[in-house]
């Protein structure tokens, strides 16, 4: 499962856990609801290649339904590292309250 839907409150305790392993805390995950939002923003994890990861930060990027290939790809669409709405891809919907689109 992908949360780049949630927001920090809305996060499943597990989620956020491997959220803040990569240095993610609510001001950086949510940050992407913020117009001021800038890509380099992300915690120093999220501009790493897969293979540039510890073991417990990939386990924690697979806990957001990250693989190798997604990973890689949205660090170079934006550095989105799992963050909150639509960090950086314009492509996935944003989230609006507290539901889910």
């Amino acid at each position: 499962m992908r949360f780049e839907d949630f927001g920090w409150d809305e996060l499943p305790v597990h989620a956020r856990d491997a959220a803040a392993l990569l240095g993610h805390d609510e001001s950086t995950w949510d940050a992407s609801d913020d117009e001021e939002w800038e890509p380099s923003s992300p915690p120093v994890a999220c501009s790493k290649p897969w293979a540039s990861l510890t073991e417990g930060q990939r386990e924690a990027a697979a806990v957001l339904g990250y693989d190798e290939t997604l990973w890689d790809g949205e660090r170079d669409d934006g550095m989105s590292c799992g963050s909150g709405p639509s960090a950086g891809a314009s492509s996935r919907p944003r989230r609006t309250g507290a539901g889910r689109s």
